[in-house]
């Protein structure tokens, strides 16, 4: 008689601490890859960029090479030597960060723009999450994706827009 009590009760107590427990989510999520290096060197900006970046090396070469020649003097370096070091590294590093700058504020309206066009791309083929492809390969965390999930070449006609 008291187990025929019971079992009604057992049977609404867990009926009711189902409902309570969280649901797990069934949506699908569906995960692409992008490129992103060769959407860069697609941008409509990336040449002046380029340029840029072709101006600081050009710019800062010749006082690394001064560096690096005293550097390979080693021990045989005179005191003049190693002073003019200590201050070819201080302007180095001076117009080094100068062009840094000027390139990071040149690469950031483009980053900003493919990181724009990555997420309408995404959206417009229903992806959740999208990988750099790049780093995904290099990090190894992803061994393989099947080539239908490279949007490449959306985000590539995305930024061109």
């Amino acid at each position: 008689m008291k187990a025929t009590k019971i079992l009604p009760l057992a049977v609404i107590g867990a009926l009711a601490f189902g409902t309570l427990a969280p649901q797990a989510q069934n949506t699908a999520q569906k995960m692409a890859y992008v490129d992103v290096q060769a959407v860069v060197k697609a941008h409509p900006q990336f040449g002046a960029l380029d340029t840029l970046n072709k101006q600081a090396e050009a710019a800062l070469k010749p006082t690394r090479d001064s560096i690096t020649t005293i550097q390979n003097k080693g021990q045989n370096a005179t005191a003049a030597e190693r002073q003019q070091y200590d201050q070819l590294v201080k302007t180095y590093q001076t117009n080094a960060k100068t062009w840094e700058d000027r390139i990071n504020a040149q690469n950031k309206p483009i980053l900003e723009s493919v990181n724009a066009a990555v997420a309408t791309a995404a959206k417009a083929q229903g992806v959740t999450m999208v990988l750099d492809k790049n780093i995904a390969a290099t990090s190894q965390l992803v061994i393989y994706a099947d080539p239908s999930l490279d949007l490449t070449s959306a985000v590539t006609a995305q930024i061109k827009k």
